[in-house]
């Protein structure tokens, strides 16, 4: 789980269209998530095929922090 702080109208992520993190801005530099952390719920919602921003607009889920689920990759040692 992460806590993800929101600015009027940012989170200060970018996801690819499978909820992948591929950038990290500000206030969301602080929140321990990582990029390549695939973002599965937000405060109890599952994703399922949908993006976030979708799941946050359709819950009227405003912050201004969000619990999040997120699976993360874990390399492989050689």
């Amino acid at each position: 789980m992460a806590m993800l702080s929101r600015r009027p109208g940012r989170l200060g992520i970018e996801l690819d269209p499978d909820n992948r993190i591929v950038s990290l801005m500000s206030p969301a530099t602080g929140s321990g998530l990582q990029i390549g952390d695939y973002i599965l719920e937000v405060d109890g919602f599952p994703l399922g095929e949908e993006m976030l921003v979708t799941i946050l607009d359709k819950n009227n889920l405003r912050g201004p922090e969000h619990e999040l689920r997120i699976r993360r990759e874990v390399a492989a040692s050689s």
